[in-house]
């Protein structure tokens, strides 16, 4: 469980991760075309789960993490993995710890987010130069709950429905309207950010969700619409866990709900379950990564009607996407 998994542009990898109290340091890498696997090595770094991992283009970045689930030593480290050459090599330390966090590529830069240990401070950004081999910190504007690579910064969802856009690496931040929410709605909400090429797409609600579309250097929304949240299912504030990724395919905000994929049209309003064939997987704690035209996912924990958890998943499936 709590893996990671990046496309590389060829390969689905997955790394690190946890059964029960005992995490990993090695993985796979799986070859859509071929259908094989293929083992990674140990990285030269603590095993760890619950760590973020993201593609730069040339290698796969992992950062952070804990020992095991809940209460466990948590890493600022990380390392660096070529998969060409087979070879891995650490990266310079992180200012702070960080765990069940997310990772993205801006330009040169890595920007990773974290959710536990004392530091970082939740309003703030850990920004790698991968030239440099050197992290800063940057404001982020708002108690950082998702973010998604967006253009020249990264889009940031944040609690209470509150988003921003941060430059980066400078790292100014621009506030971004509050979205049509009902005052009741601010409670227990699930909320996430996507990026279409050109636009932020900002998801907050309950019953239902409002998706806002914002243009980088407007200051309001460009259209707003509402999709319902059981064919929606986002990241919620009070559980990290609860929901997997979120990400734009060809018009489809597709995301990972409790024992489902779900995707949804935000110019429509349309929204359905994706594959009744993964109702068995919980995505909420297995390894998800999207290629151009697939979604990845492998182990999580197995989801029974209700749903009831009963154990490690040690398969995957590959959902193929289409355009709408």
């Amino acid at each position: 469980m709590n893996a990671s998994a990046v496309w590389t542009g060829s390969e689905f990898i997955v790394w690190g991760g946890s059964v029960g109290r005992t995490p990993f340091v090695d993985g796979a890498a799986y070859d859509p075309r071929t259908r094989t696997w293929r083992a990674v090595p140990a990285a030269p770094i603590a095993p760890r789960t619950q760590h973020a991992a993201v593609w730069t283009g040339r290698e796969m970045l992992v950062v952070g993490g804990t020992s095991r689930r809940g209460n466990a030593a948590t890493f600022a480290d990380g390392a660096a993995y070529d998969p060409a050459a087979g070879t891995w090599r650490r990266i310079a330390d992180a200012p702070a710890v960080t765990a069940a966090g997310k990772a993205v590529v801006v330009g040169g830069f890595v920007v990773v987010s974290g959710r536990e240990g004392p530091t970082p401070d939740p309003r703030h950004l850990l920004v790698y130069d991968l030239a440099a081999d050197r992290w800063t910190a940057v404001p982020a504007g708002v108690e950082v709950a998702d973010l998604a690579a967006a253009g020249s910064g990264v889009a940031v969802a944040g609690r209470q429905a509150r988003f921003a856009f941060v430059a980066i690496p400078d790292g100014s931040v621009q506030l971004l309207p509050d979205l049509p929410l009902r005052r009741h709605e601010l409670l227990d909400l699930q909320y996430a950010v996507a990026w279409t090429g050109s636009e932020v797409l900002a998801f907050a609600g309950r019953d239902h969700t409002v998706v806002g579309a914002w243009r980088p250097g407007r200051r309001s929304w460009s259209a707003t619409t509402t999709v319902r949240s059981d064919h929606l299912q986002v990241r919620s504030g009070d559980n990290w866990h609860e929901a997997g990724a979120v990400a734009w395919h060809r018009g489809w905000v597709v995301s990972a709900g409790i024992s489902n994929f779900y995707a949804a049209a935000p110019a429509t309003g349309l929204s359905a379950a994706l594959s009744e064939a993964v109702r068995r997987l919980c995505p909420g704690d297995a390894a998800i990564a999207f290629s151009d035209d697939a979604v990845f996912v492998w182990g999580g924990t197995e989801c029974h009607p209700g749903p009831n958890l009963t154990g490690a998943m040690g398969a995957g499936t590959l959902i193929r996407l289409e355009s709408r």
